[in-house]
């Protein structure tokens, strides 16, 4: 499992929405967000 920011972390709800608006445009790029972690978040 990769290893989130602390800030990430701490910031369930920020985390949440980054990943709701952003996850299409991340999903290609794949960066080191794990989107699995977003849709944790979401359940």
């Amino acid at each position: 499992m990769l290893n989130f920011d602390t800030t990430v972390l701490q910031n369930a709800k920020w985390a949440y929405c980054f990943c709701c608006h952003y996850a299409k445009y991340h999903w290609t790029m794949k960066k080191e967000l794990n989107l699995s972690f977003c849709w944790r978040i979401s359940l």
